[in-house]
């Protein structure tokens, strides 16, 4: 690994744990020098079975940096939905998560404050041209008066 991704990388590691540190909705989990879990606690949406989208708090995301991260991104190589596979959204369809446009060298912290505000919808737009999930595309346009599931900052902690 070159000098300059190493650093970037290292760089991933104290932003993810300074975040899961200042927050009681998010813990990052390493699996290794370049991977990671992303652990939300924030309510999101789910569509169950029989067709009933309802609350649900819990997501895991996983959160990749690729040899070429800085100079290029493929979207599906850096973040995996990982569930719950239900969750109900126009930017999820389980095993993909859009959290827009990934320039090369974006900040890990900022993709899990992107993750996080698709989770608890306070990122949504009802574009059909634009999602993953058109079903989940057309409820939320429908229902946008439910929006954001979870107002809470990512940045949250109970006093203790």
């Amino acid at each position: 690994m070159d000098v300059i991704l190493e650093d970037f990388v290292a760089g991933a590691h104290e932003r993810l744990a300074a975040l899961s540190a200042e927050s009681d909705l998010f813990e990052a989990e390493a699996l290794d020098r370049r991977h990671w879990l992303l652990h939300y606690g924030c309510t999101g949406l789910v569509r169950g079975a029989d067709g009933v989208v309802s609350e649900a708090a819990g997501a895991v995301v996983g959160f990749s940096i690729a040899d070429d991260f800085l100079r290029r991104v493929d979207s599906l190589q850096v973040l995996t939905w990982l569930g719950p596979v239900e969750a109900w959204h126009p930017n999820l369809k389980a095993p993909l998560i859009c959290v827009g446009d990934i320039a090369p060298g974006t900040p890990a912290d900022e993709l899990a404050y992107r993750v996080f505000d698709v989770i608890s919808y306070q990122s949504v737009t009802p574009k059909e041209d634009d999602a993953l999930n058109l079903e989940a595309c057309v409820w939320a346009r429908r229902n946008l008066d439910r929006f954001p599931v979870d107002a809470r900052p990512l940045k949250y902690r109970v006093a203790r």
